[in-house]
């Protein structure tokens, strides 16, 4: 089977996952995610557009739309345009409300590309609906992308075939490996998940306080993200006191974070401090089977919930994040979060319930994609991936913002730094706040390994 051969795969049903980023989607907080690509150079406009072509038809999901089947249950069709919009913009992109960026899959398929013109400089910002794949089933787009237009912009390279992808894999996303002995198997372990989903829905987190003067905000503004790179030496010096401390870089940003997010809670408003603060932390379920699947959604969530006036001290409190991730991961428990969602959608209305809009979720979300373009096999300069002519400078992921989930936070390694991002919710934050919400982690970060280092 080639790479873009999936006929019979549709019409294909959505997924528990897929249908839960579905109904939570609306115009005023799209389910979308982004990510921003900084380059040093200038793309080939003509060459751009021919390889998102050959991209996204590896992809079938990018290039599908939703429709209602006859039962009523949503399912994935072929779109009619499949190939993906690429808008360009010189100078900076046109300010924008949610609005403008949301995207109905009824209606147009989950993928977007802006690209911003500056000098000799380039952004690239991609637009992925949640409902149609994961931040890592993204990267394998952009992988793509950048393969493609590789191989036509520089037709002297040496030819590296992409990695074979077989669509039929899809028919096995929302299954995760597992069979109905697996699923009887783990039954002890589902049991030991309940108690944390049922953590999740007693506990009544608390969103990251808004500012004083509200009319300073403006949706207009969307989507609001800001970067930080750390330094090769500091990145060094993260990933030593993390492994120093038997754990992950992961564990060492999730303590940092709940020591930020906790404060600016506790110093805007002191009530809050017998409020629980939840960090959502999505969790890649893949195994070795689904190398060969296309972009999808191979993913769960999971929370971490702490009060700040019980917090205890600092490392116990590391220590004991460490272990809830590190059982989370071994026994998979993410596969419970996606469990509960298919039982509450046999439910009419049971994903609206799962998920009310009016009370919050989430205080904040930290998603860290780790080292995603190591396995790219494009030049590289100092770690830079080279591409037609262009440098690839940074790789900026934005997790999407959420009614009540005011600011979620990215993380990537890339040419041996870390780099952050915060994308906060304008209608909720002046750009000043935001910066704030970002610097603040940054100099907790930078304060934690002072303190390593002493």
């Amino acid at each position: 089977m080639t790479d873009s051969a999936d006929a019979g795969l549709f019409p294909l049903p959505l997924v528990a996952f897929e249908d839960y980023m579905l109904t939570d989607d609306c115009a005023d907080y799209p389910a979308t995610f982004f990510f921003r690509l900084r380059f040093a150079g200038r793309w080939d406009r003509a060459g751009l557009a021919a390889a998102a072509a050959v991209a996204v038809a590896r992809h079938p999901l990018l290039r599908a739309v939703v429709r209602r089947s006859q039962s009523g249950r949503p399912e994935w069709v072929a779109a009619e345009d499949p190939q993906p919009a690429i808008d360009w913009h010189g100078g900076a992109l046109p300010a924008a409300a949610p609005a403008d960026w949301h995207i109905d899959l009824y209606r147009q398929t989950g993928l977007r590309i802006a690209v911003v013109e500056q000098g000799d400089a380039t952004e690239m910002l991609l637009q992925f609906h949640h409902a149609c794949c994961d931040g890592m089933g993204a990267l394998q787009f952009i992988a793509d992308l950048l393969q493609a237009y590789h191989e036509r912009t520089s037709p002297s390279a040496a030819n590296h075939p992409p990695r074979p992808l077989d669509p039929r894999r899809l028919r096995q996303r929302g299954k995760f490996g597992l069979t109905p002995l697996g699923y009887l198997l783990r039954l002890p372990v589902e049991l030991a998940g309940l108690v944390g989903s049922l953590e999740y829905f007693l506990h009544r987190p608390a969103a990251l306080a808004g500012p004083a003067d509200g009319n300073a905000c403006t949706a207009a503004g969307f989507p609001a993200i800001l970067a930080h790179t750390f330094s090769q030496a500091e990145t060094e010096d993260i990933s030593r006191i993390a492994a120093r401390e038997g754990g992950t870089v992961n564990d060492f940003l999730l303590r940092n974070l709940f020591v930020v997010a906790s404060a600016w809670n506790v110093e805007r408003d002191p009530k809050l401090r017998r409020r629980y603060v939840r960090i959502m932390v999505p969790m890649n379920l893949r195994g070795p089977a689904d190398d060969a699947m296309p972009a999808a959604n191979v993913v769960s969530m999971i929370h971490i919930d702490r009060r700040p006036h019980k917090a205890g001290s600092f490392n116990a409190q590391a220590r004991l994040a460490r272990v809830e991730l590190r059982l989370c991961k071994k026994w998979r428990l993410g596969l419970t979060t996606v469990h509960y969602m298919q039982v509450f959608r046999r439910f009419r209305n049971g994903l609206k319930r799962l998920i009310p809009k009016h009370r919050c979720l989430g205080t904040t979300v930290l998603s860290n994609l780790g080292d995603p373009v190591r396995h790219i096999e494009l030049p590289r300069q100092n770690g830079r991936i080279i591409v037609g002519g262009l440098t690839l400078e940074a790789i900026e992921p934005v997790p999407p913002v959420r009614p009540f989930t005011r600011a979620s936070y990215g993380a990537v390694f890339y040419a041996g730094r870390l780099t952050l991002t915060v994308h906060y919710d304008p209608r909720c934050f002046t750009p000043e706040e935001g910066r704030e919400l970002l610097d603040r982690f940054v100099a907790e970060i930078r304060r934690a390994i002072a303190d390593g280092a002493e």
